[in-house]
């Protein structure tokens, strides 16, 4: 018999709880003024002979470990085959019991945010990200390299990487995606975390919840916004012109790479009172970042027609020729399109060889309405849009060039976001 407790933190003091409908014990932690199952939900939901819940790879050992998953509406019970209350309900403030035992519910996402990582914000090192808090102390790889990358859990959470089916078939690489009631989900993965919506037809685990009494709940950590002089951020071996945005008299410093001349600073232009600065403190909503440092952030409907004249939203190809450049001089891209400074953590060293200076602004994450969440990878990421000109993929217009410090990639950005432009001279 599969034991769960060689992967719980040693030092949390745990709760069992008996489902009664099936007879199987769960661990659970309280955290805060929620206690949470600290293993994954195995219920067998079913409609008949008709089965509506999995096991990863149909292995039953696999449903010991990590749980079943389950498609969003029946996570969230929508045909009412456990309780008719789960049929329609208001899916943002009800409690939704879904598929959880009497008494417990599917969290929302902001009893994740509010509850959740209010805490892992307090345990969580300035060295360190908020989702290994949540991680396991064992069990998990980096996905990229195939290391050892394991969580503190520090909370007790212990999130182990149970993986899941997308819609194009069953997910290999580490991760541990769990529903929110209110149609998103959590990613946690050994290197990264967040929080997007998603296909509903997706296969994921399910968490339970329950209210406790909790009147004394921990105090965030302060964090401050990092502020500088983007001057000390160019590198002083490389040639920059400047150009004046006649549309606010901002100078902006450009810098020549390959065939084409970039701006080498984050755009800063004020559309209205609703375009945030980059650099905000992570997990965070309204703690904006230095504009004059990090630029703005900008949603995809204003990226296509922000450059200012003469200039323009860099297309993938542009992109493309950047990261070739950038390599022209033995030089990673990481290496040489990394500003040396505001980076968080270093995996390889940022030279700025290019010029480009990108600087870790992070990005905003939305919802569907485009209400801001919260921000992330402040110190962690720079996140462009570009423009997608692959005649071949109708995916859409924008996709996002993200420099982390461990890669430069561009990537389909499938969740609504607000990120920093770099605009490239017609």
């Amino acid at each position: 018999m599969w034991d769960i407790t060689q992967y719980l933190n040693p030092e949390i003091q745990y709760n069992d709880f008996e489902d009664s409908r099936d007879g199987q014990v769960y661990k659970t932690v309280v955290i805060g003024d929620l206690e949470w199952f600290a293993q994954n939900l195995n219920y067998d939901y079913h409609k008949g002979y008709q089965k509506l819940s999995y096991c990863l790879k149909d292995s039953k050992d696999s449903c010991a470990k990590y749980g079943r998953i389950y498609q969003w509406k029946y996570a969230v019970d929508s045909l009412g085959l456990l309780s008719a209350a789960n049929i329609n309900p208001d899916y943002e403030n009800d409690h939704v019991q879904g598929v959880c035992p009497e008494g417990w519910w599917i969290p929302t996402w902001a009893e994740y945010y509010d509850k959740l990582w209010s805490y892992a914000d307090v345990y969580t090192k300035e060295s360190e990200y908020h989702w290994n808090t949540l991680l396991a102390m064992k069990g998990w790889l980096w996905e990229t390299r195939g290391i050892e990358c394991h969580g503190t859990d520090a909370l007790g959470f212990s999130a182990l990487p149970s993986k899941g089916n997308g819609t194009k078939g069953y997910i290999e690489f580490e991760v541990f995606l769990m529903w929110f009631a209110d149609h998103q989900y959590v990613a946690l993965y050994g290197s990264s975390g967040s929080i997007m919506p998603v296909d509903m037809h997706s296969l994921m685990s399910v968490r339970c919840v329950r209210e406790v009494d909790m009147s004394n709940p921990p105090k965030r950590t302060e964090r401050v916004v990092r502020r500088g002089n983007v001057e000390d951020y160019f590198n002083p071996d490389v040639k920059y012109d400047e150009f004046k945005d006649e549309r606010d008299g901002q100078v902006y410093k450009s810098v020549k790479i390959g065939p084409h001349v970039w701006m080498a600073q984050n755009l800063n232009y004020k559309v209205d009172e609703n375009t945030p600065c980059g650099g905000g403190i992570n997990y965070r909503v309204g703690e904006e970042g230095d504009c004059a440092l990090n630029g703005r952030l900008y949603p995809m409907d204003d990226a296509y027609d922000i450059c200012p004249d003469g200039w323009h939203l860099p297309d993938s190809l542009e992109f493309e020729s950047l990261m070739d450049e950038s390599r022209a001089d033995g030089d990673t891209t990481v290496i040489a399109l990394r500003g040396e400074k505001g980076w968080d953590v270093n995996l390889y060293k940022a030279l700025n060889t290019s010029g480009f200076t990108a600087i870790p602004a992070g990005r905003d994450v939305s919802d569907r309405s485009g209400r801001v969440l919260f921000h992330k990878e402040t110190g962690f990421a720079a996140v462009f849009f570009i423009q997608n000109t692959d005649p071949l993929d109708d995916y859409r217009d924008l996709k996002t060039a993200t420099i982390t410090t461990r890669s430069v990639v561009p990537l389909y950005g499938k969740s609504p976001m607000r990120a920093s432009i770099r605009c490239v001279k017609d």
